[in-house]
């Protein structure tokens, strides 16, 4: 059983959807922090001190906001391609 819980805590954290953190310092910052990078199984273990925090905790304690999508403004106008082959008939038929 604890190997396959081993298997998804690594997926989950490489993956980015939480982080795996342990040593819980006084500042509330800890001494080791994964997050969406491989980490080797041995690294993961079930003690006192050792936790997942979801994607948005583990961003702010690395310092990354998330950026928010432009918004979309208007399109730009387009021309319709006046005097060209398609318009006059020509082809190469």
């Amino acid at each position: 059983m604890d190997a396959v819980l081993v298997r998804k805590v690594a997926e989950f954290v490489e993956r980015g959807d939480f982080a795996l953190v342990s040593g819980l310092k006084p500042d509330a910052s800890y001494d080791r922090l994964w997050f969406a990078e491989p980490i080797d199984p041995e690294e993961i273990a079930f003690d006192e001190g050792v936790s997942l925090l979801t994607k948005a905790r583990a961003k702010a304690l690395k310092g990354d906001k998330e950026k928010p999508s432009p918004k979309p403004g208007p399109e730009p106008d387009r021309k319709p391609d006046v005097g060209g082959a398609a318009a006059s008939g020509e082809g190469g038929d």
